[in-house]
């Protein structure tokens, strides 16, 4: 997720307002009525790549929590972005519609690693307050 491009804009860098998603697609990574992250054929993407869990992944050499490649969740990077902080390794991103690839801000909240556990399992449920999630119990 690139910070200096607008959103609804082609994030190849070409400027160009995106179309919106008629439907919802988990392969493109889009939900209906969201703009496209590209224009058709505008594929210069800078490292942006969908993992084979379903988590997006964006090129951020240097980031305390980038891989080998230079790679980072970009759930993780929304989430810094969301809550002005880096993200810790003890605690996990949860995407309240269980939708992988889905890391607009809203749908995205910070948990101790128990807590999302305990989410996971049943244990916790989780409730929507403006645009924060708070686990309930915690």
């Amino acid at each position: 997720m690139d910070k200096n491009i607008p959103y609804g804009y082609c994030h190849c860098g070409c400027g160009n307002k995106t179309t919106l998603a008629k439907e919802t697609s988990t392969r493109a990574g889009v939900h209906k009525g969201e703009p496209y992250r590209y224009l058709p054929n505008h594929y210069n993407h800078k490292g942006f790549r969908i993992k084979a869990g379903g988590y997006v992944k964006v090129k951020q050499v240097g980031h305390p929590r980038a891989d080998s490649r230079g790679y980072v969740f970009e759930h993780i990077l929304v989430a810094e972005t969301k809550y002005g902080r880096l993200i810790g390794r003890n605690e996990h991103i949860h995407h309240l519609n269980e939708v992988k690839n889905d890391n607009r801000p809203e749908n995205i909240a910070v948990l101790a690693k128990s807590a999302h556990h305990r989410v996971h399992t049943g244990k916790l449920a989780l409730e929507k307050s403006g645009t924060h999630a708070t686990p309930e119990g915690i």
